[in-house]
């Protein structure tokens, strides 16, 4: 004969269990990235910053538009991998780093990889004379973390050309024909920020192509899988004397190591209300 389990005891079984599924519920609710319902989910870093409704300190405000970005240049497209091919996009208003993020700006940062840069001096990265130089010899991963401590992100590869090209889809920051000032340019060693004064955009962005080259946020493709995009990288034709001249704001170019690279840098962006 089967036994009914008495009404007291299932009232205390069924009291029991809805205090532990609280208990889980309220515990599952308090960690980031997790919800109620016991599903995972991802963590959102900017969940809880709101945009601001201007730039920042030492950045430029980017007006919204619709552009024509890639480009369908033979020169463009052989110089650029992955290949940047016409595309539109429009954007709304956002804020970039009026520079390269310096080296005494990053070793203010007390979550950033600084560690990293001193390991690699002296092999592979170069030691520069003096802290006015953008931050190099780190990764993406590193430049992203240094952003989000400012309440910051990367740039997509989008917004940076954007920043670089405007609505008019001139090939260099500064216009179409190469500055005076910005080529030809040695890229042995590279140089102060703000060295090549012609190299800045009309709403005033400066150094974009005559540096390091830029990390951004930006997908490398199925072709370069697993790989980094960075932007602003030199013209790869060298002049008879060895030197090169500055790149245009169309190219793209890769990294496959995840270790950073002796020159390539970065800058931040922030978007801003609509």
């Amino acid at each position: 004969m089967i036994t009914r389990p008495s009404l007291r005891g299932e009232g205390f079984r069924r009291r029991a269990f809805l205090v532990l599924g609280t208990t889980i519920a309220l515990c599952l609710g308090s960690t980031p990235g997790i919800h109620s319902s016991g599903a995972a989910a991802a963590a959102d870093p900017f969940a809880d910053i709101a945009p601001p409704s201007r730039c920042p300190s030492g950045m430029v405000r980017i007006t919204g538009g619709t552009a024509e970005l890639g480009s369908m240049d033979a020169a463009e497209l052989l110089h650029s991998v992955p290949p940047n091919p016409p595309h539109r996009r429009t954007f709304g208003d956002f804020c970039i780093d009026r520079d390269e993020v310096a080296i005494r700006d990053y070793l203010t940062c007390q979550s950033c990889a600084i560690a990293s840069i001193a390991r690699r001096r002296g092999s592979w990265c170069p030691s520069p004379p003096g802290d006015r130089y953008p931050v190099v010899c780190i990764n993406r991963d590193d430049a992203a973390a240094y952003c989000l401590s400012r309440n910051a992100k990367l740039p997509t590869g989008d917004e940076w050309e954007f920043a670089a090209r405007g609505t008019s889809g001139r090939i260099y920051p500064w216009g179409d024909p190469i500055a005076r000032d910005a080529g030809p340019v040695g890229r042995t060693m590279y140089v102060p920020i703000g060295t090549h004064s012609e190299d800045v955009t009309p709403t005033g962005v400066r150094g974009l192509v005559t540096n390091v080259g830029e990390w951004t946020d930006e997908s490398s493709g199925t072709m370069y899988e697993h790989c980094d995009v960075f932007r602003g990288t030199v013209d790869p034709t060298v002049t008879e004397s060895g030197e090169k001249y500055p790149g245009s704001a169309v190219y793209r170019h890769v990294d496959c190591t995840h270790r950073g690279r002796p020159l390539v840098g970065f800058r931040c962006a922030v978007s801003l209300d609509p």
